[in-house]
Parts: structure tokens; sequence; C-alpha cells
């Protein structure tokens, strides 16, 4: 089974999105910079969740995986502060398949990665 992975520096979002996709049957990979965020995709993804005040240059990883044909289909779930403009204009640039706040993905989370990433094959 591939992995959601997740680019959250905040330990808080991190934690929940992790136990919600968990929750839902999925495993989580946890990666530090959007190095590890473009080595952990290229090895398999069913998806990635991303915080868009993450700082390590995820929008250039955003855009790589978006116009390599093998990963261009992997879901991109951002989510960040409905105040920080600039961070939501760079995640749409960038080609984030769903871009939503800290509030929405707090109140929405197991349904946001269901819409987005195929469930896991249950035994």
């Amino acid at each position: 089974m591939q992995p959601i992975v997740l680019l959250i520096p905040d330990l808080f979002f991190s934690v929940k999105v992790a136990d919600a996709a968990r929750a839902l049957g999925y495993q989580t990979r946890e990666v530090a910079n959007a190095e590890a965020l473009l080595a952990a995709v290229r090895e398999g993804a069913a998806g990635v969740v991303l915080d868009t005040q993450e700082r390590s240059g995820w929008q250039a990883a955003v855009q790589t995986l978006k116009a390599d044909p093998a990963t261009a289909q992997v879901p991109i779930l951002a989510f960040g502060s409905h105040v920080d403009v600039d961070a939501s204009r760079a995640a749409v640039a960038a080609g984030c398949d769903r871009l939503v706040t800290r509030g929405k993905l707090s109140r929405e989370l197991p349904d946001l990665l269901q819409s987005l990433m195929p469930l896991p094959a249950r035994d």
C-alpha cells in the first residue's frame, strides 16, 4: 500500500493528519523538506498533504511532481492560513489539486482525504 506523504512541520497538524489518515486505513510517511517530498513521491505515494507555511521550497517540488508524467496524477492537498494570500496563490500556481484553510482541514479532514485519494483496499 502506498502511503500519504506528509510535509507538515507543525506537530499539532502533523499528528492530526496522520491519525485521521491511519483511522481511514491509510499509511503515512512524514518528510522534513521539499527534497524528501520529491524522493518519497517518486518512490510511490497515494497522495500528499502539505502545509503552505512550510518553507523548504515546496512550490518547486510540487511543480516538478506535476510536470513529471510518472507523478503528475498524485493528488496534492495543501492547507494554510486563510490570511496568507501569497501562500494560497503559490499553492494554486504550483499545481496543488486542492487548497483549504487550516480550519476547513480540521473540520473536514476525513472527507478531504477520501475525496482526493483512493481508499486502501481492506483485507
